[in-house]
């Protein structure tokens, strides 16, 4: 059921979390993510979520910055990406596409002026202007100094930013999640027809027992009557006497099917009872 669900429905799509949410951001700036460089600074547990969405995009390169080097490492090795000294901290800002911040800290890790140096870096001598470089701030309270906004290249992104993407998203995942609950219903349905079906077999399984021991009572009674017979004539009389009980029963055993799968049990052994022990199907309360 559940793998149904999420085949014909689209109730896994889209970010729900702020560091999915981040990635989803980061992916609509810059149209996709191949092959593009993104260090993502801060190993807890936001860093985390936003490395496990970042897996899935086919980067050429991962960072992972934290004033701890071995936390780094350790979220690093979890992803396959490249654990950051945080004294390297700029000089892989410089190499990034994307820096996605998350730290605890009670204060900006990321200054203007520093930003303002990493942006002279990024300027080739022939390009016009530095290459744009995309921060996205999810941390609270911030990690980035609100005015590296006036640093040309620099596009700089928020959590109030990121609201509208999550909204967007659960808006999505609550039609998506009627669409499943229609399925879950339509499962469920046929999970009890099963069940009920079960108990069908229950009952035919009776009815075909009694009348297999009628079938052989009569076929050997016939043979007898019949004197010698041969192994042909056993066949026949043993072929004829099954086709007359199947066809005997066909009715029967649809009824009792359509009772049982409706719910009716009590009806389907009733039936059941009327043909094996000749009880009235129905008795009136009268």
């Amino acid at each position: 059921m559940g793998v149904r669900v999420r085949r014909q429905t689209e109730i896994n799509r889209g970010a729900v979390s702020v560091g999915s949410a981040a990635v989803t951001l980061a992916e609509k700036l810059l149209g996709t993510l191949r092959d593009r460089h993104i260090l993502v600074i801060g190993s807890g547990e936001m860093g985390l979520l936003v490395t496990q969405a970042l897996c899935a995009k086919d980067l050429t390169a991962i960072y992972v910055a934290n004033r701890t080097y071995e936390r780094a490492v350790m979220l690093a090795e979890k992803i396959g990406g490249r654990a950051v000294n945080f004294r390297d901290l700029y000089r892989y800002i410089a190499l990034s596409d994307v820096v996605i911040s998350c730290t605890a800290a009670p204060h900006p890790v990321i200054r203007t002026e520093d930003i303002r140096e990493v942006m002279e870096k990024r300027l080739w001598p022939l390009d016009p202007a530095p290459r744009h470089l995309i921060l996205i701030d999810i941390a609270q309270p911030r990690d980035i100094e609100d005015e590296v906004r006036s640093v040309e290249g620099v596009h700089l992104f928020t959590i109030d930013d990121l609201r509208s993407i999550n909204d967007a998203a659960m808006d999505s995942r609550r039609s998506e999640a009627d669409r499943a609950r229609g399925i879950i219903d339509e499962e469920l349905d046929r999970f009890v027809r099963l069940l009920r079906r079960t108990a069908a077999d229950e009952t035919l399984a009776l009815l075909y027992t009694w009348a297999e021991s009628i079938r052989i009572r009569e076929r050997d009674r016939a043979l007898a009557r019949l004197g010698e017979e041969d192994d042909r004539t056993v066949e026949v009389i043993d072929d004829l006497t099954r086709a007359l009980t199947k066809k005997l029963l066909s009715d029967a055993t649809a009824a009792i099917r359509a009772s049982a799968e409706c719910g009716d049990t009590a009806r389907a052994e009733s039936l059941m009872r009327a043909i094996t022990r000749g009880e009235p199907c129905f008795q009136n309360d009268e």
